[in-house]
This record gives C-alpha cells, sequence and structure tokens, in this order.
C-alpha cells in the first residue's frame, strides 16, 4: 500500500506540473525517430532483469506512454509509465505491480490488465491525474487482451463453449443483470490461438495474433476489417516489413491508426518495435481477399437407381470480394475425376446424376476466385439402397424368400428361373455388407445369431438385379 500512494503521489505531481500544450511533433513517442514501413525498435527502459513486452499504451494526447515489463521467465510483472510536461520526458515511474497485457479506454480515463492467471479483468479509473487502485471488473472469463471501443463494446479472447481453438477473439455480451462471452466465429477465429489481438476504436478493423498455416513465423499479425453485417472479412497477413520467422504478438495501434507497437520474439531478448502502418492499413483494405469455408458441406445420402440433385449451400465458401466472383470444381478427394454418373455444374455447384451401384464417394469441391485463389472443403456422398419399399429390376416373383418374416433360417431362390447361377448379397440393418457368395437354383441362409431388423438382399444374375427386404424377428 505504501508503493502505490507513493507511485499515486508521483503521478499526480506528474499531472499539476503538465501543462495543456500540445507535444510538439518531434517530441511525440519519447522523442524517438519514427520509423517508415520497415520495422524497427522502439526504446524503454527497464528495471535490471527484466525488459519491455507485450501491450503498450499511448494516452489520445500522446503525453502519456504507458507499457510493462517482466523478468525473463515472464512470471514478474510492472507497470511503468512516461509522461511529456515541461518540454521533455520525465519517467519511467511504477504505476502496478503483479498485472499485464494492459489497454487503455478510447478517452484515456481508464485502464484495464489482467493479473497472471488468464482468468480475471481488472480496472483503474484515472482521477485527475492519478490512477486509482485496480479493482476486479470481469471474473471466471478466462480474460486476455480486453479492448473497449468508441461503440462501447467490449471484446477480449478468451475459450467459451464451441471456441474454435485455443483462445479465441469474443465479445462481451450483457444482458439485463447477464453477462457472458461469445466468439466471434470464423473467419478471425480458426483452430489456431487468437489470444492477443488489438481492435481499433471505431471498430473498422483488428489486428490479430495468429499461427495460421502459411504464415511467416511462430506467430504473425494480421489484419480484418469490419463489415456492413457486423463480421470480419477473412485475415490477411500484414507481410514481411511487420512479421519475422519468431513470434509477433501483443499489437497496439495509435487512436490516429498511424503506428503499430508490437513484441517481438517471446523470450529475452524479446524487444517491443513499432512500424507505420496507416498506408498499409488503408491498402490492404482493397487487395485480394482470400475465400474461405465458412460451413462444411453435410454428407448427403443418393439412392440407387434413383435421380439424385444436390446444391452447395450458399454459406458454404465466403469471399469478401463477393461470392459472384467464385467458380467450383469437384473432384475426390484422392484425385480422380467424379464418377461417370454424376456430374457437376461448376457455376451453380450443384450436382446432379442416377448412380448404378452401392458406394460411398469423398468428395472435395474448391473454391476458386478471379485472382485464382481457393479453398476446399470435403463431403460423402453415400450411395444406398432404399430401406422402406422393395426395388424389383427384374420380374419380383423371379426372386422368392421364405419364411418371410424369420426367426432364423431363410430360404432364397430363384423360383421359375431355375438352372440360373445368381451372386447374393445381403445387407444388415445398419447397412452393412454381411454376406457375399453366389449360388445355383437356391440358398439356405442362417440368422439365428443375428440382430432383429430389416434386412436387404440383392440377387444378380445375367442382367436382372432385384432388391427384396427380409425381416428377422
Amino acid at each position: 500500500m505504501k508503493k502505490l500512494a507513493l507511485t499515486s503521489a508521483l503521478l499526480l505531481i506528474f499531472g499539476i506540473i503538465a501543462t495543456s500544450q500540445p507535444i510538439p511533433p518531434d517530441s511525440l513517442y519519447l522523442g524517438q525517430i519514427p520509423p517508415g514501413s520497415q520495422r524497427k525498435i522502439f526504446n524503454l527502459f527497464a528495471d535490471p532483469g527484466y525488459y519491455a513486452v507485450e501491450k503498450i499504451a499511448v494516452s489520445p494526447d500522446g503525453k502519456e506512454i504507458y507499457y510493462e515489463e517482466t523478468n525473463s521467465i515472464w512470471i514478474s510483472y510492472k507497470f511503468k509509465y512516461y509522461k511529456y510536461y515541461n518540454d521533455k520526458w520525465n519517467g519511467p515511474v511504477n504505476l502496478f505491480t503483479g498485472y499485464y497485457c494492459l489497454s487503455i479506454s478510447p478517452d484515456g480515463n481508464s485502464m484495464y490488465f489482467e493479473n497472471n492467471n488468464y482468468n480475471d479483468c481488472w480496472i483503474s479509473d484515472k482521477q485527475g491525474a492519478a490512477w486509482n487502485p485496480p479493482v476486479r471488473f470481469l471474473e471466471n472469463f478466462n480474460v486476455h487482451s480486453l479492448n473497449y471501443t468508441n461503440l462501447g463494446n467490449y471484446y477480449l479472447s478468451s475459450n467459451p463453449a464451441g471456441c474454435l481453438g485455443q483462445r479465441d477473439v469474443c465479445k462481451l455480451i450483457t444482458e439485463n443483470s447477464d453477462t457472458s462471452v461469445a466468439g466471434l466465429g470464423l473467419p478471425v477465429n480458426s483452430s489456431a490461438n487468437e489470444g492477443d489481438f488489438f481492435i481499433s476504436i471505431d471498430e473498422s478493423f483488428m489486428i490479430v495474433m495468429s499461427d495460421k498455416s502459411g504464415g511467416y513465423g511462430s506467430t504473425d499479425l494480421y489484419i480484418s476489417y469490419r463489415k456492413s453485417n457486423d463480421h470480419w472479412t477473412n485475415p490477411k497477413n500484414l507481410g514481411t516489413s511487420v512479421n519475422t520467422s519468431g513470434d509477433d504478438f501483443g499489437p497496439y495501434v495509435t487512436t490516429d491508426n498511424k503506428y503499430l507497437f508490437y513484441e517481438s520474439g517471446y523470450s529475452s531478448p524479446s524487444s517491443i518495435y513499432w512500424v507505420q502502418v496507416d498506408q498499409l492499413i488503408d491498402s490492404l483494405r482493397f487487395t485480394n481477399f482470400l475465400p474461405y469455408v465458412r460451413n462444411q458441406v453435410p454428407d448427403q445420402t443418393a439412392v440407387i437407381r434413383q435421380s439424385f440433385n444436390f446444391t452447395l449451400p450458399d454459406s458454404t465458401f465466403i469471399d469478401d470480394d463477393g461470392n459472384n466472383t467464385l467458380t467450383y470444381s469437384a473432384k475426390l478427394t484422392n484425385g480422380n475425376p467424379l464418377p461417370a454418373w454424376l456430374t457437376f455444374d461448376t457455376l451453380a455447384g450443384t450436382f446432379i446424376g442416377t448412380p448404378e451401384i452401392i458406394e460411398t464417394l469423398n468428395i472435395r469441391v474448391t473454391a476458386t476466385d478471379t485472382a485464382g485463389a481457393a479453398a476446399s472443403t470435403s463431403f460423402k456422398i453415400m450411395v444406398k439402397y432404399p430401406v422402406s419399399i422393395d426395388q424389383v429390376y427384374g420380374q419380383p416373383e423371379w426372386v422368392r424368400i421364405f419364411p418371410n418374416p424369420t426367426d432364423g433360417l431363410i430360404n432364397i431362390s430363384l423360383g421359375e428361373l431355375s438352372g440360373k447361377t445368381a451372386k447374393i448379397e445381403i445387407r444388415n440393418p445398419e447397412g452393412e455388407v454381411i454376406l457375399k457368395s453366389t449360388f445355383l437354383n437356391s440358398i439356405l441362409l442362417s440368422f439365428t445369431d443375428k440382430p432383429k431388423g430389416l434386412y436387404l438382399a440383392k440377387v444378380s444374375f445375367e442382367n436382372c438385379m432385384i432388391i427384396r427386404k427380409f425381416i428377422v424377428e
């Protein structure tokens, strides 16, 4: 408590002697020479045995810079604070100990952070020039990287029910007295870890950490833009001017969207970097978005000798450049073409055909945009016998099954077609083939050890195929 009182007193002194004059441009950001489109280290003081990490936050007037430091094994944390007054930068001053991953409200009067358990969120409000002692803001929400926007929304990373990855970007939902978190879903979130992110105060874009395939390092920074329907675009990698072959995380973008601050590297000697991104943010908005799979295609069932027709749902693939830019292709997952009976309309995304044999097709559908970028998903078409009625291709009296129903033994014969050799295939109530054989005239089968239920017998000879059902009681 004595340390906290001393810190508050120092901050109050800072506030009393600070002037209302705007900070000169050449003194912004501790007077360090700003970067261009290539990143550079942003130098911050750290106590011996500590180094600057993760999140930085800058007050709206640019006169206060907050950051955090940790020891080499990431178990001891401190917040530090610089303030500009008397025409120079003063500090840093220790602000709080034992908290990390800070963010500041758009008006600069509230600070959010967490303690070292990825569980609760804490808040400190500014009173005059001093920060009040932290109080718990959210409890038991597995909180990380909480952001508050000008639209009055809170965003955080967490792992709620239905989480796609280790941590998802989520929105805080408050209804009456109930508070919950809801993941933003695809495409912002993925099976990867999107634990660190930054959302602009107007919610026009988001910078998110992820370790998606095709990136440059262990984790990269990506940008996603808010769409008019409140969904988000497929994130785009910020490229090699920002990302490296290591870990890049802990993003923060200044209020004017000009500079991105972030940490590169995970253990000592990682550093805080900054890079000018305003032009990059604007330009990436107008480059090609990669299509992605929004919803998996459900497996389909077809019936032998019956017409099959299936069109891919509109929500299967999303292209943020517009779905009318997509064309489709389909083949088997092993790379072979579709069977002769099945055709695919590449514009409508429709499968049409009449299956002739019992089979399961593993199909891969690919959607390609006008720039040649593609996304793929797989599903099955399972061709089955009908189970509700007899299907006869030939004369039904040619095949006799008796007794039917049966409590065990059953005789299947060719009746009037004695002297013919036939093939027989029996399927159980689950549709699995349990017997294949060849017989002359007739065959006697025992089902005394089989489950009760509906069975199908397919008898084939010459150019005929007859499918009959029988019941084991």
